[in-house]
């Protein structure tokens, strides 16, 4: 039968463990959690039952009130306090969350700067095959990235580009590439855009200055753009509904002029069908 204190050790390893994965390092935690299950304690006595050397207990200590989950006592001799867990879980899941954006932003930097030096297959291709055949499919995950690719298509365009998208994909249009497709326009290059027109006269308005646009009672689910003769953008969402969380959005690149002039020959006709 396990007593008091064998429970007592397992709870505080959970504990250390557990912290540690939050990003304390195995000592942090350890001597983190001896001041959240013992109490207050001084230096000397966490050296004691810990048997770690004094001056190491201090640099850790101090460490740990760097980050802001242990506090000083006022008291004489001075103590130390470790804060409640869930101040304490909250704090480590703030940095975490700090360091997981910053690693996001670094990656989109990282993309930005590759897109002109770079081939595309190098960055977004998911399929290794040496046939260069395949390398002509580049699958791009995510909707930042996925927007991102086609703002560099649009910059790259040549003639035309044939866009068949939802009302949102206009309000991105507007939001996201509106610089893209000005210049585009001053380059000589004609943007056709079909979908269903929102109520934003403001919108259609805007996008009426680089692209003629068509409306369609409903686009369903079906979006892509083609850029010149040359590549198709399929736009895909998985999950739910596009306004609602869980869903997972992704984009397919086919860069041939077959399947490029066929859907253009679609859109064209669908253009025409549209009065």
């Amino acid at each position: 039968m396990r007593t008091t204190k064998d429970i007592s050790d397992v709870i505080n390893k959970e504990i250390v463990d557990d912290l540690t994965k939050l990003g304390l390092t195995n000592l942090e935690s350890k001597i983190f959690c001896f001041l959240l299950t013992r109490g207050d304690k001084k230096p000397i006595e966490i050296s004691k039952e810990l048997k770690i050397n004094p001056p190491l207990v201090y640099r850790v200590l101090n460490k740990l009130m760097e980050k802001e989950l242990v506090i000083l006592g006022n008291e004489r001799p001075r103590i130390y306090r470790a804060l409640p867990l869930s101040i304490a879980t909250s704090i480590l899941l703030r940095n975490k969350e700090s360091e997981f954006y910053n690693a996001i932003t670094l990656r989109e930097k990282l993309l930005l700067k590759s897109l002109n030096k770079l081939p595309e297959h190098v960055i977004y291709d998911t399929n290794f095959s040496e046939n260069d055949r395949y390398k002509r499919v580049f699958y791009i995950n995510g909707r930042r990235a996925t927007m991102e690719f086609i703002g560099n298509q649009i910059k790259k365009a040549k003639k035309e580009i044939n866009a068949f998208v939802s009302t949102e994909g206009l309000y991105r249009m507007v939001y996201l590439h509106q610089k893209e497709y000005i210049e585009a326009r001053d380059r000589g290059v004609e943007v056709r855009i079909i979908a269903p027109l929102p109520e934003s006269l403001e919108l259609i308005s805007e996008i009426n200055k680089w692209a003629s646009l068509k409306g369609i009672s409903s686009s369903g689910n079906a979006r892509f753009i083609i850029f010149d003769d040359n590549l198709t953008m399929f736009l895909v969402q998985y999950g739910e509904h596009e306004s609602k969380k869980g869903s997972y959005y992704v984009g397919i690149s086919i860069k041939d002029q077959d399947i490029s002039k066929m859907m253009k020959d679609f859109f064209l006709m669908l253009w025409k069908s549209i009065k």
